[in-house]
């Protein structure tokens, strides 16, 4: 009953979908030529980067309206529709002015800008899809732009398929999104009746802005990972793209297990920061050994991979890409490995020092980046930059989550002498 359990549950399927990634980005770099293989991967992180936009409407203020199973507390259905309608005319209207600007000044990103544009209305739903405890709702773009690279893959072949790949990638795209759209609103997800809706656009303005202190957080966590993707193709050639990507693709694969484990965690500690008994240090232990030594099996593991991919499945264009993934394999090992206990600063309201820091992350990985532009300074020293701002930040977080559950035990102690 267990083991069914578990594969009907998030983290297997978020194992199965990272898999699925990853196997097809190796595919991809194997028959596309860099070029092309550049383009592509360019256009899905920015596709799943301009999530950004979302300006804390995802933070659950207003699907928190809703009971745990999906039941109403308050509000009618017509509320929870005209929502999702004006969730989606936000997303829709900043993403055409993104798409205005990268059309006249920064052609690079149109496509993926695009992408965004068609996947808008999976990111709209997910939010009350996963207050209706449909965790894995969150993964279909991902699923989606697999789908898409392997449909492309399959047209293009070794040495043939279509002059404009991107042209194949992005209607394949807009069909699989309407329908996966359309499957989930079977069942009468949101009511069809014409009744009359309460949910003001003051109101939603309102949900926006209580959804700012949780946004800012996630925003700033989301560009400090992504803004070496996100500068590099401005300046890089299309091999030192393939390159980069790639290694980050593997890098991130190969943590996937650490990041499942990681979302169990923030449950788990969450409900004991709930419970009678108070968080001690030897249990954020336990969860940040258990953490390093997945990590470290896995680092293992993509060492290994990565080589036998460099040195006997890629092309010579992939040259050094064993020094870039363990580069940055090894930085967000360690940031996954704090992500097992940070999570309890929240629930003691001391997210802001963490916050901060990841904000000195971004700077310093944006930094990193300029100064990798000026000086025509390659991939490695670009996995170098951004591994050393998450390494660092790790430690900290480290060390100020256990500052933190230790002063909390103190406290508690001096209060009950």
């Amino acid at each position: 009953m267990n083991l069914f359990s578990f594969l009907l549950g998030y983290p297997f399927h978020r194992i199965v979908v990272a898999g699925i990634s990853f196997s097809t980005a190796i595919i991809a770099a194997r028959i596309l030529p860099a070029g092309e293989f550049a383009a592509l991967m360019t256009a899905a992180f920015m596709g799943k980067f301009l999530q950004v936009m979302n300006l804390g409407a995802t933070a659950g203020y207003f699907v928190s309206r809703y009971s745990g199973q999906g039941a109403l507390a308050c509000g009618t259905m017509a509320d929870e529709r005209r929502y999702l309608t004006m969730f989606m005319a936000q997303l829709v209207v900043i993403g055409g002015i993104v798409a205005l600007a990268a059309l006249f000044w920064f052609r690079q990103y149109l496509p993926g800008t695009l992408v965004f544009l068609m996947m808008a209305p999976l990111f709209v739903l997910e939010p009350c899809l996963r207050y209706r405890r449909m965790f894995s709702f969150s993964l279909l773009p991902e699923l989606l732009l697999s789908a898409a690279l392997l449909v492309v893959v399959a047209a293009r072949g070794p040495g043939g398929g279509p002059a404009d790949i991107m042209w194949l990638y992005l209607p394949v795209i807009a069909v699989l999104s309407l329908v996966a759209v359309a499957m989930a609103m079977r069942g009468g997800f949101a009511s069809r009746s014409p009744a009359t809706s309460e949910l003001s656009f003051h109101e939603y303005r309102r949900i926006v802005l209580q959804g700012g202190p949780v946004y800012l957080a996630t925003a700033i966590f989301l560009a400090a990972s992504s803004m070496d993707r996100l500068i590099l193709p401005l300046h890089a050639t299309a091999g030192e793209l393939s390159l980069y990507f790639l290694a980050y693709q593997l890098s991130v694969g190969a943590t996937v297990l650490v990041t499942a484990l990681n979302f169990i965690n923030t449950v788990s500690l969450g409900e004991a920061r709930q419970g009678a008994d108070p968080v001690e240090s030897r249990m954020l232990k336990a969860k940040l050994r258990a953490a390093g030594l997945i990590s470290l099996a896995c680092f293992i593991a993509l060492a290994g991979g990565a080589a036998i991919l460099e040195h006997l499945f890629l092309s010579t264009g992939f040259d050094g890409l064993t020094h870039v993934t363990l580069t940055l394999g090894a930085g967000l090992a360690l940031f996954y490995c704090s992500n097992a206990i940070t999570p309890i600063v929240a629930y003691y309201h001391r997210q802001t020092p963490l916050t901060v820091s990841m904000g000195c992350v971004a700077l310093a990985v944006l930094a990193n980046n300029l100064f990798a532009f000026v000086q025509g300074l390659g991939a490695l020293w670009l996995a170098s930059g951004t591994a050393a701002a998450l390494i660092f930040h790790s430690v900290f977080s480290i060390w100020f989550t256990f500052v933190t559950i230790g002063n909390t035990a103190s406290a508690s102690l001096g209060a009950r002498q």
